[in-house]
């Protein structure tokens, strides 16, 4: 008698008797497995080859996409390079990262005056609201 260790969903199976009959369906799949080493390996094939063609369609898109963001990158790239090319060298001993920068407090960008402005205009509020009050407080006790 021939013990036969049989792979059945990653653990081993040992079957008394001879060779099996038929191949043994692995838990973890839907379909048949050979029998190679200590892990089943699924038959290629099956029922789903039909329904196969939407993913290919789907990837050969997703590569016509790639490609035209390849394209346009490129182009920019092209674009950018000639650009650089185009603009004329800087003087000697000048770093054109730092050119035009000042030393010291920068001045206020826009939107920083716009903020600042609306602060500055509600505080003045809040302030003429509490004077308004302390007199009106001061009118009673007198009054």
């Amino acid at each position: 008698m021939l013990d036969i260790n049989v792979a059945f969903g990653g653990r081993t199976h040992r079957e008394p008797t001879g060779l099996p009959t038929a191949l043994p369906i692995a838990r973890r799949f839907d379909r048949p497995v050979r029998l190679l080493g200590p892990d089943p390996i699924p038959f290629q094939g099956g029922d789903d080859l039909a329904t196969r063609g939407r993913p290919t369609q789907q990837k050969r898109q997703k590569e016509r996409v790639r490609q035209e963001q390849r394209k346009i990158k490129d182009a920019r790239r092209q674009e950018a390079k000639d650009r650089k090319e185009a603009a004329p060298p800087p003087p000697p001993g000048v770093d054109r990262d730092l050119d035009g920068i000042v030393a010291g407090p920068q001045p206020l960008t826009e939107w920083q005056q716009e903020g600042l402005a609306a602060f500055e205009a509600a505080e003045e509020a809040a302030e003429e609201e509490a004077e308004e009050e302390s007199e009106g407080e001061a009118a009673d006790q007198n009054g």
